[in-house]
């Protein structure tokens, strides 16, 4: 199969390079077939395990519109501008939207965007009480009210996160 892969590979048949790469697990190669095929979630998943260049990853997420990990990526390199663009890009009726939402807003409140930010943590909690699902866009909009100076809000929220959860 490797050898296949590579004869398929030269004549420019890079799918089918990238299935034969597959087969011998030979994952590098199969992303990098997948890639100049043009199925580039599939080059990304296959290079994910391969290790190595974290912005090229995050790249061929992006290329594949898979936006949540290209973001997630991102946002470990420093590259925030880049990660707001494809988190922004997420579809509402995803299950990683609320994932996406949850980073936009850290960058924003990062950034000083106080009232961006907390427009983001407001949109995720939808009026739901504190609970397990919830701690973490709770705690965000606590630090919001903090950096906007009202201490009190910050406060109830943070006793109603220890409340729920004391860790």
């Amino acid at each position: 199969f490797a050898r296949a892969g590579d004869l398929f590979f030269q004549a420019g048949f890079y799918a089918e390079a990238a299935e034969n790469f597959s087969l011998v697990n030979d994952l590098a190669r199969a992303a990098e077939a997948h890639e100049r095929a043009g199925n580039y979630l599939q080059a990304a998943q296959a290079y994910e395990p391969v290790g190595g260049d974290k912005e090229k990853l995050a790249t061929l997420y992006e290329k594949g519109e898979d936006f949540y990990p290209a973001g997630r990526l991102f946002v470990k390199l420093g590259q925030l501008d880049r990660a707001l663009n494809v988190l922004q890009q997420v579809d509402p009726g995803s299950t990683t939207y609320t994932g996406a939402s949850l980073l936009v807003g850290m960058i924003f409140l990062k950034r000083g965007l106080v009232d961006l930010a907390r427009e983001k943590f407001l949109k995720i909690i939808d009026n739901q009480p504190v609970g397990t699902s919830n701690l973490e866009p709770y705690y965000f909009l606590a630090l919001c009210h903090g950096h906007a100076g009202e201490a009190e809000k910050a406060k109830a929220i943070f006793a109603k996160i220890l409340a729920e959860d004391y860790n």
